[in-house]
């Protein structure tokens, strides 16, 4: 007879199911007013002062204090010019005793003077004066203002844990059996 052992090891069997995470994230919610920005200019007129009087005066367009200035000037000028003139002729007509035709070289003197000079010019020489006054601008900047609530919604979070099923597929089974009929008990 012999001795016969069979041995069958359990089997386990696993089920399993994954973690799942769900992480959904909403917008936060916001609200914005504004102010604008302002600015407030303001400008002065701009005066300007054009004096074209020393133009006009070299035109011969002269005011009547010019005038009168420039005449006096003339009459001082030519009452100067007659007194060296008629000192001249004194001093001529001095030279007589000399053999001089004093007379005739003074009475020659007045008839052929010499040409007057032609020429051309213009006018005016100088340019006119002109100042500016005034013009300035000014700012005022007044600055906008953002006014932001915002209000944070917080994750949705959604999650199922792993699961882990333990079950037996088979069953552990161990035997010993005697097989065949005779028995050797010599042993």
């Amino acid at each position: 007879m012999r001795l016969q052992i069979t041995n069958i090891p359990a089997r386990i069997g696993i089920n399993k199911n994954d973690a799942v995470l769900s992480i959904r994230q909403p917008k936060a919610d916001l609200q914005i007013e504004t102010e604008p920005a302002m600015l407030n200019m303001k400008q002065e007129h701009v005066r300007v002062k054009i004096d074209q009087s020393q133009c006009f005066s070299e035109a011969g367009l002269k005011g009547r204090a010019e005038l009168s200035e420039e005449f006096a000037q003339l009459g001082r000028q030519a009452v100067l010019d007659g007194i060296a003139r008629m000192v001249d002729e004194g001093n001529t007509m001095a030279a007589i005793a000399n053999g001089q035709n004093a007379v005739a070289n003074i009475a020659a003197a007045k008839v052929f003077r010499p040409p007057d000079d032609f020429n051309i010019d213009f006018i005016p020489k100088s340019r006119p004066r002109i100042e500016f006054e005034g013009g300035k601008v000014f700012f005022d900047p007044q600055p906008g203002k953002v006014n932001i609530r915002a209000k944070i919604n917080p994750p949705e979070i959604s999650a199922t844990y792993p699961q882990l099923q333990f079950y037996t597929l088979q069953q552990h089974e161990f035997r010993m059996e005697f097989v065949g009929d005779r028995l050797d008990i010599r042993g």
